[in-house]
């Protein structure tokens, strides 16, 4: 599976890649894949979430996460065009 609009994050000494999916499917064109590692340069191919967004970054202010999608409204639908944002919570492995 490969993918695009990649992202790494850290917290703590966990690191998270942002993998968006990319496939024929228009499902596909807003799911991302989540991995965590303990090393920035080695991830397992297992997801630990899929989120629905589409090229996503993870945006830290004030102390607080937020996660971005965005996308050509020919592929998400007029409604979900341009950017968004959202807060992004971390729950315990």
């Amino acid at each position: 599976m490969p993918g695009r609009a990649k992202a790494v994050s850290h917290r703590w000494v966990t690191f998270y890649l942002f993998v968006t999916r990319r496939s024929p499917s228009p499902i596909d064109y807003v799911r991302t894949n989540v991995f965590c590692s303990d090393d920035p340069r080695h991830f397992d191919w297992q997801p630990i979430a899929e989120l629905r967004a589409h090229a996503a970054e993870v945006v830290r202010d004030h102390g607080r996460y937020f996660i971005t999608s965005a996308g050509w409204t020919k592929m998400i639908g007029e409604e979900h065009r341009g950017l968004s944002i959202a807060p992004l919570g971390c729950a315990p492995l």
